[in-house]
C-alpha cells in the first residue's frame, strides 16, 4: 500500500506535464495574432510605412475618391502590384506598373504624362507604392512631394471601406490577398481571390 501511495505522489510531482505549457502558450499567441481585426493590422503597417518612408506624402481613400469624382485637377493613378493582382481588381482608371520598375524606366515611359499632374500610387498595403514614390522623388526633383502620393492603407483599405473596384470593364467585390499573411488585413475575407 505504501508503495502504491508513493507512486501516486511521485507521478503527481512529475514535471513532464508542464513541458507542453510553453508550446501551448506560443500556439495561443500565434492563433490570437491571426485573428486580430484587419483594421488594427493595417493601422500598424501604416505606422511602419510612415517610419520607413518619411518623405512620402499620403492621401486617404476618401480624398482620392473625391478627387477622382469631383476634382478638375489632373490625376494619374498607378497600381504598383503584379499583373495577376491587378487582373483580380483595381481602382478604375489605374495604370498597372511593375513593382520592380526602376525610376528611370518609369520616367522614360510615363514622365511626359505626369508633368503638372498629381500622381497617386497604390499597392495592397502601401510598401511597394511608397517605395515607388520615394524612388521618383529622388529621381524627379522637379515634382513637388505633395504631387507624388501614396494611397494610405492601400487597396486593402479601399476595399475594406467598400469602395468600388473593377476588373476589366465590370465592377467587382473581389480582391487579391497577395498571400495568406497579408490577406488577413482584408475584412471581408470571403472576397479574397487569386483569380478574377
Amino acid at each position: 500500500m505504501n508503495r502504491v501511495r508513493s507512486l501516486i505522489i511521485t507521478n503527481n510531482d512529475d514535471p513532464r506535464p508542464y513541458r507542453w505549457k510553453p508550446i501551448l502558450l506560443l500556439f495561443a499567441i500565434v492563433l490570437g495574432l491571426l485573428h486580430l481585426p484587419a483594421e488594427a493590422d493595417l493601422v500598424r503597417e501604416q505606422e511602419k510605412i510612415r517610419e520607413q518612408y518619411p518623405n512620402v506624402a499620403h492621401i486617404s481613400a476618401s480624398q482620392l475618391e473625391d478627387m477622382l469624382n469631383h476634382s478638375h485637377e489632373k490625376i494619374v493613378l498607378f497600381d504598383v502590384r503584379e499583373k495577376s493582382e491587378f487582373r483580380v481588381s483595381h481602382i478604375e482608371g489605374a495604370i498597372q506598373i511593375d513593382p520592380n520598375m526602376s525610376g528611370q524606366e518609369f520616367l522614360n515611359r510615363y514622365g511626359d504624362s505626369i508633368q503638372n499632374r498629381k500622381v497617386v500610387f497604390y499597392c495592397s498595403v502601401g510598401y511597394r507604392s511608397s517605395n515607388m514614390a520615394k524612388t521618383l522623388l529622388n529621381q524627379f526633383p522637379t515634382h513637388s512631394p505633395d504631387d507624388l502620393l501614396n494611397l494610405r492603407y492601400g487597396l486593402f483599405g479601399w476595399h475594406n471601406q467598400s469602395r468600388e473596384l473593377v476588373n476589366g470593364n465590370s465592377s467587382t467585390d473581389l480582391i487579391h490577398p497577395y498571400n495568406f499573411w497579408w490577406g488577413r488585413m482584408i475584412e471581408r475575407r470571403e472576397l479574397r481571390s487569386y483569380k478574377p
